[in-house]
């Protein structure tokens, strides 16, 4: 399973708060808003930027002047203020960008000027201020659209004119300033939306217009417009695509629903936020990550709460913050992710925490940043990812910064 970092950038004054956050399966990640970038977790390929390969129990400070940070399982990325990009971590597909295919176990500077950086376990791409699009890494599918299946060691400019990317470890897309929509990458699912399953598309091609948000998983891919339609295509097995079967493979781009805010997904589940604040999802609910108080894969989307402002979910777990800053959340518990001080699986979206800013999850972990700039975590800590001095899993949220 492939988890992406979500970046919480929040703009809370008080000193010492936690300003910006990120978090994979084994690493986590934040930055005070005097700009002091802080780790713990898995460092097997350097990703902890410290030197070595010992895995880090504690939060460490690693990085002064930090405006935001990235992770995926197995690299870890930062923007200073004045827009340097370092970068540190497994670099087997030349995901670094340093030319070479060693691992870097300091951070390491790689570019100037850079807006925003964006990564997956084996790619890695930013815009410039410019808006000029870069990118490296693995390319066995065409993920780097470059036209050929090579993979790239150094960064290279692939696009112009960009708002917004986002990529999984075999599919890359991307919105140009006038809402066009691109794509590349893997296709054996339909996950590229032009009519077939393709092993790969090795050059970004235009797929949508009128695009606002696009997010993507290795296998699924979905889109929202500016006037709030939603589309999706790809891997559909579980019910995922909503469309009101199992079909594995949805190949074209086709619309789900309206009325839509923003969208989120996994492989295995989908969510959706309406313009009025209500939440629908579909897919996988094994672990009784739908919320809907069994464990049946669900085949349509489906209302599960109203008054919400932001869902964030895993293949496995599901979590959503209210406008009033109550924290909810279902699914799997095996590590004691859900907060709920035992491992046993939650069935329906119950209430964990209140005045809640943003929240982070991935299949055995979360975090959550109070209003205030406090972080709390609880889950996995077999790597010492919930930066508690040891290796214990925590079954209750506990207050890190």
């Amino acid at each position: 399973m492939e988890i992406f970092s979500k970046k919480l950038l929040m703009g809370i004054g008080a000193v010492k708060s936690i300003d910006d956050f990120s978090g994979s399966t084994y690493t986590t990640w934040y930055v005070t808003n005097d700009g002091k970038l802080f780790g713990s977790g898995r460092n097997d390929y350097g990703q902890q930027g410290n030197g070595d390969t010992n895995n880090v129990l504690t939060f460490t400070e690693r990085a002064t002047n930090v405006k935001e940070v990235v992770c995926s399982n197995t690299t870890t990325w930062y923007v200073t203020n004045d827009g340097d990009l370092y970068g540190c971590g497994r670099n087997n597909y030349g995901q670094q960008g340093s030319g070479d295919t060693n691992d870097v176990l300091t951070f390491t500077e790689r570019a100037t000027n850079v807006k925003e950086v964006v990564c997956s376990n084996t790619t890695t791409w930013y815009v410039t201020n410019e808006s000029d699009l870069y990118g490296c890494g693995y390319n066995n599918y065409g993920t780097q659209g470059n036209g050929n299946t090579n993979n790239l060691l150094t960064f290279t400019e692939r696009a112009t004119n960009v708002k917004e990317v986002v990529c999984s470890n075999s599919t890359t897309w991307y919105i140009i300033e006038d809402g066009k929509l691109f794509g590349c990458g893997a296709n054996n699912y339909g996950q590229q939306g032009n009519g077939n399953t393709s092993s790969g598309i090795t050059t970004c091609t235009q797929r949508a217009t009128n695009v606002k948000q696009v997010v993507c998983a290795p296998y699924t891919t979905w889109y929202v417009t500016n006037d709030g339609k939603l589309f999706g295509c790809g891997y559909g097995s579980y019910g995922q695509q909503g469309s009101g079967d199992t079909s594995v493979r949805i190949t074209t781009f086709t619309q789900r629903a309206t009325n839509v805010k923003e969208v989120v997904c996994s492989d295995n589940t989908t969510w959706y936020i309406t313009n009025d604040g209500d939440l629908y999802g579909c897919g996988n609910g094994s672990y009784g990550q739908q919320g809907s108080g069994d464990t049946n894969n669900v085949l349509t989307f489906t209302k599960r709460a109203t008054n919400v402002k932001e869902v964030v979910c895993s293949d496995n777990t599901t979590w959503y913050i209210t406008n009033d800053g109550d924290l909810y959340g279902c699914g799997s518990n095996a590590f004691g992710g859900q907060g709920s001080g035992n491992t046993n699986h939650i069935g329906t979206f119950t209430k964990r925490a209140t005045n809640v800013k943003e929240v982070v999850c991935t299949p055995y972990t979360t975090w959550y940043v109070t209003n205030d700039g406090k972080l709390f975590g609880c889950g996995s800590g077999r790597y010492g990812e919930q930066g508690s001095g040891d290796t214990n899993n925590v079954l209750t949220f506990t207050k890190r910064r």
